[in-house]
């Protein structure tokens, strides 16, 4: 949810035109990653619902992506894509690899690519702002 909360906002302030794929890429990417996720759940009679509101932590990053004047927006919204990234390839790949439902972990491996290429694309689209900001 963060990731696509955050490139709608990114959307609406970039004044780049790489930013704003980038971030039309991450809604696309990772609204179909949450389907696939749902629909393993639904096929799989697993009665867990994911979150429909964020946790507080990313409430946060929101709300400093709001508040970054419009000179800093672009390398803030990169940075805290870089990190919300690097968290979720963790995750996804540590329970592609140990998770203990085979529906989940399918759906984590499967994620794991999209996640390195959202990573390879953020870095690209940062560049050497990004680098000196890590």
């Amino acid at each position: 949810m963060y990731e696509i909360e955050s490139s709608k906002i990114a959307l609406q302030r970039s004044k780049s035109a790489e930013v704003k794929k980038l971030a039309q890429m991450l809604i696309d990417h990772h609204t179909a990653m949450t389907a696939d996720l749902k629909a393993a759940l639904a096929a799989n009679n697993i009665a867990v619902v994911p979150p429909t509101t964020l946790d507080e932590r990313r409430k946060g990053m929101l709300d400093n992506l709001r508040a970054a004047g419009d000179a800093d927006f672009d390398l803030a919204y990169l940075h805290q894509q870089l990190a919300a990234h690097l968290e979720a390839l963790t995750l996804h790949k540590g329970y592609s690899g140990m998770g203990d439902n085979a529906a989940l972990k399918a759906v984590a491996a499967k994620a794991v690519p999209r996640i390195e290429q959202h990573l390879a694309e953020i870095r690209k689209v940062g560049g050497a702002k990004l680098d000196a900001a890590t």
